[in-house]
């Protein structure tokens, strides 16, 4: 592990990548796929934009949606300007988003809708440093400092690459890439502060503890303002992986069918309603179904032992 940055890893994951798909995600009721090299086109749009706007080094900007696309591409896009990603619950109050943002010195807001931008603007007052909303679904009313996903992305039509590469050039280890806050359940949201060093290090380490094919692929629908499902974006950026978007966490099970993915990251719960589902249907089986599915997963278990201690597998 050798990087200055995460934008550095990035660059060098896309160019050697550049065709490969990255993300496959539900577009107009179809699934879609952007390869490495499209994706980074996109996340250097944004940085772009976020320049044209007067983002600054440690700047924070703030995302406020469900997990999706535009979510991953705005956190790379944001620290590739040199700002700081903070990540907003979607469901929270318009009150707890304000202490969000204010507490976090946010300067701009991505919002994913309506419903979101509403939320934002009923509280606007009470966030001096507030300057900039962005609306990634649906049109704006005229509202000051609002501007829809389409504009915001033409402002960095006006950035050279030149301008662009030297701030993403300057980042290293020591920069602040992230501030992860508490879910506020226990009182006042806390923000960890976290640097390109650590989501390196914690990327690479998780490669290191984890068994995977370079074909292996993904599905994300853990919520992007935790640490964690961060961590699974980062680790399947560094492997090259692919990753399917779901839905939503309603969809998930639709989604996995469609998807077909290799593994996922998520919480015990999700898996244990997995597990209860199989086994549930295995049961009701019965008969030679039942003896067939124990004897595959017991061959399974011992098949994964072996990968794990990089052992060979007999044929």
């Amino acid at each position: 592990m050798n990087e200055q940055s995460i934008y550095h890893l990035f660059r060098e994951v896309c160019s050697n990548n550049a065709q490969k798909p990255a993300y496959t995600y539900k577009k107009d009721g179809q699934w879609v796929t952007l390869t490495w090299q499209e994706h980074q086109e996109t996340c250097k749009k944004i940085s772009k934009s976020l320049l044209a706007l007067g983002i600054q080094k440690d700047d924070k900007v703030n995302i406020l949606s469900q997990t999706r696309l535009e979510w991953i591409q705005c956190d790379m896009g944001i620290i590739h300007a040199g700002g700081v990603t903070v990540g907003i619950y979607p469901t929270l109050l318009a009150e707890e988003c304000a202490y969000i943002v204010n507490h976090s010195d946010g300067v701009l807001v991505f919002v994913e809708n309506q419903d979101q931008l509403k939320k934002i603007l009923s509280v606007r007052s009470n966030m001096p440093n507030l300057k900039h909303i962005v609306l990634y679904d649906g049109q704006v009313d005229g509202a000051e400092g609002v501007m829809t996903w389409t504009d915001f992305l033409a402002k960095g039509e006006s950035v050279t690459d030149e301008a662009f590469e030297e701030r993403a050039n300057s980042l290293t280890t020591e920069d602040l890439a992230s501030i992860v806050y508490t879910s506020g359940t226990t009182g006042v949201p806390k923000g960890a502060m976290i640097t390109h060093g650590n989501l390196l290090f914690t990327s690479w380490s998780a490669g290191e503890s984890l068994y995977l094919e370079p074909y292996f692929e993904n599905i994300l629908f853990l919520p992007l303002a935790h640490v964690f499902a961060r961590l699974v974006v980062y680790f399947c950026l560094r492997k090259a992986l692919k990753t399917t978007i779901a839905e939503s966490i309603e969809k998930v099970a639709e989604n996995i069918r469609d998807a077909r993915p290799h593994f996922f990251a998520s919480v015990p719960r999700i898996y244990e309603k997995v597990y209860e589902r199989i086994t549930q249907g295995v049961e009701d089986a019965g008969g030679l179904k039942q003896k067939l599915f124990n004897w595959a997963l017991n061959i399974g278990y011992q098949v994964s032992e072996l990968k794990q201690k990089k052992q060979p597998i007999p044929g």
